[in-house]
């Protein structure tokens, strides 16, 4: 069964009296065969909607009701079936994704002290949100720039389909997730599971190292870990992407002109091969905190300087 680009009926009626009367549907995304993510908007809020078919939809349901009593979501998932599935609904995040806020830092503006600060807030806000859910037991399991969205009311982590948290907090017939086959930000651990076919598992040091490949791809547009061509001069394959990181290939060159050795030097042990040599989630936290002050400082500085000769002149 693959993910219908129309809306099964009844979802519509069955949120009425949340959304409001005349609700629009709008197809988001079909993220995989199985689901598919719909934005449903009416007078009084929006919602996300997951759609789908087996136990991949049911699974992130029970994770949301989990984490919801862990305070790491702001409501339980409305949740209902259709004649082929299961569906549940959660309130829309409105706001820009972790790489809508990085992607001035990449136009190399001549503002690109500003637009550092800018961007490291953000980092310091996404670790943030990972540190605050790895204090419950919790692992991600899907890092990636565009599962954190940045509201009004702080760092929002979405899609939930590969976490992993302790035993018994969810049903057991629940507990095994879906593989996760994002390659971009995914840890050298996983990487080797998805090699020798078996099952990735979410792990807090597998979440760094994505939180920290996250931010890398964020800042130069590039995986950290990047394979441009396979056997004979073809693109490199999912496999061959998947191999290169499982057997350690070295981090890929940062361009010259967007060089910033003190975020290079925060993020690089995050980003190393054996989880254990990895700072946890709380302690990369930090290291950004300090860096996005001393950056703010230093634009801070830069500003005032500016101002004087302008003054001056």
């Amino acid at each position: 069964m693959i993910a219908s680009p129309v809306l099964p009926p009844g979802i519509l009626k069955a949120l009425r009296d949340r959304v409001g009367s005349t609700p629009t549907a709008t197809l988001i995304t079909l993220p995989a065969a199985r689901i598919s993510l719909w934005r449903i908007a009416g007078q009084h809020t929006i919602l996300a909607v997951k759609v789908g078919f087996g136990r991949d939809v049911d699974r992130e349901a029970a994770i949301l009701d989990a984490l919801y009593v862990v305070d790491q979501v702001p409501e339980r998932p409305l949740r209902g079936v259709h004649p082929v599935g299961t569906w549940f609904a959660m309130p829309w995040h409105q706001g820009a994704t972790t790489d809508q806020h990085w992607a001035p830092l990449r136009q190399r503006g001549p503002e690109r002290q500003i637009t550092r600060v800018r961007a490291l807030e953000r980092a310091v806000e996404l670790a943030a949100a990972v540190t605050a859910l790895h204090t419950t037991g919790w692992a991600h399991g899907d890092i990636h720039p565009a599962h954190c969205i940045h509201t009004h009311a702080g760092a929002r982590l979405i899609d939930y389909a590969c976490a992993r948290g302790p035993r018994g907090a969810i049903a057991d017939n629940l507990m095994t997730p879906r593989p996760n086959t994002r390659i971009d930000c995914a840890a050298p651990e996983i990487a080797t599971r998805m090699v020798d076919r078996r099952r990735p598992v979410a792990t807090p040091a597998a979440d760094v190292y994505s939180l920290a490949a996250s931010l890398r791809l964020c800042w130069t547009g590039e995986p950290a870990v990047t394979v441009r061509r396979g056997y004979g001069g073809r693109p490199a394959s999912p496999e061959q992407r998947w191999a290169a990181i499982a057997d350690g290939a070295p981090l890929s060159r940062v361009p010259s002109d967007l060089a910033w050795t003190a975020l290079d030097a925060v993020l690089a042990p995050a980003l190393s091969r054996a989880p254990i040599d990895r700072p946890t989630a709380a302690e990369l936290h930090t290291q950004l905190a300090d860096l996005y002050r001393t950056s703010a400082r230093a634009a801070h500085r830069a500003g005032a300087n500016a101002r004087a000769l302008e003054t001056a002149w």
